[in-house]
């Protein structure tokens, strides 16, 4: 595409000089054109940084002789200048390269004006006072034009990298605190989530309750279905619970098959009611796996948070209430 456009400008370039009958710019620009023509075979061959350094050259060489011959005041020094960012956006290998064109790029400028200070333009007399403006304004165009478009590109590619950047990174704290199996909250997410409701508690006054359950004899389903079957009981119980629980319920895979649930701003009795419409529910759905039928049955131990006592304390309690309930 660059030297697509290259060439086409040096093609307008061939045309403008020619009615001027500036011939030595005639011919640059005869050759310039042949020259993109070349390069834009090399493209097709993906010689990308090639095809670049060389229009890199060809630029500056025709911005110079173009100065020389006919003064500063064209406008094609512009050119040069529209070089020094536009080269930090082409794919060199080693990045001083940019910074190494860029440097050259200020350099040649300097030193052309300095030619032009102490030396007339070759061709310093055109006739016509409006070509100046006219050249002035074609330059400034041709060489603003690419440094908008970069830019643009620029701000397009940053605005994509973030984007990509913190989809990634939504996708990494999932990760880090969804359990794969059952898609519930890991323990280390729980324990966050715990810490939080402790701070409300001691800050707010706001209580909460915890309930640990765990799946009755959930060793027997792994030993006579296999574990695929144990995977699937975890993941449809996970969902059940899900669906069933309010939205001010919080439930993660605690280790193994024991899942815990924590109910901000339940009371214990509440926590019991749930917990009771909850087990019932588990009881009488049927878990189907290969067109096996298997029923579960939850045992479960309940804490409320609303005294004061650490969080240690409330999982410790629930811990032998649980054991309770598998001894009844």
């Amino acid at each position: 595409t660059i030297a697509i456009a290259c060439a086409i400008i040096h093609l307008s370039y061939y045309a403008i000089f020619s009615i001027l009958g500036i011939k030595p710019l005639v011919l640059f620009n005869g050759f310039s054109v042949i020259l993109y023509i070349l390069l834009i075979v090399f493209l097709f061959k993906e010689h990308y940084v090639s095809t670049m350094l060389a229009a890199y050259v060809a630029i500056c060489l025709h911005s110079v002789f173009a100065t020389i011959l006919i003064g500063w005041q064209y406008g094609f020094p512009l050119q040069i200048i529209c070089l020094i960012p536009v080269v930090f956006y082409w794919p060199f290998k080693k990045k001083y390269t940019a910074y190494l064109c860029s440097s050259l790029s200020a350099a040649v400028l300097i030193l052309l004006k300095l030619i032009t200070l102490s030396h007339p333009a070759i061709y310093n007399e055109i006739p016509d006072g409006s070509t100046e403006t006219f050249l002035y304004i074609y330059n400034f165009c041709i060489s603003i034009i690419p440094m908008v478009i970069f830019s643009s590109m620029y701000s397009i590619s940053t605005r994509t990298s973030q984007e990509i950047l913190s989809e990634k990174n939504r996708n990494l704290l999932q990760l880090a605190s969804i359990d794969p199996l059952t898609g519930l909250l890991n323990r280390r997410s729980m324990v966050t989530k715990l810490e939080n409701a402790y701070y409300e508690r001691e800050k707010n006054g706001r209580i909460f309750s915890l309930v640990i359950c765990d799946i009755d004899d959930f060793k027997k389903v792994n030993d006579k279905y296999g574990h695929d079957c144990g995977d699937y009981v975890l993941k449809s119980l996970a969902k059940l619970m899900k669906n069933s629980l309010q939205n001010n319920c919080t439930i993660c895979r605690w280790g193994g098959e024991e899942i815990l649930i924590l109910f901000s701003d339940f009371c214990c009795e509440a926590a019991c009611e749930a917990v009771e419409k909850l087990r019932n529910e588990i009881e009488t759905t049927p878990f189907i796996y290969n067109n096996i039928h298997i029923n579960l049955t939850l045992t479960f131990g309940v804490s409320s948070g609303s005294d004061d006592c650490s969080i240690s304390d409330i999982l410790l309690q629930i811990d032998k209430n649980l054991y309770k309930g598998k001894n009844c």
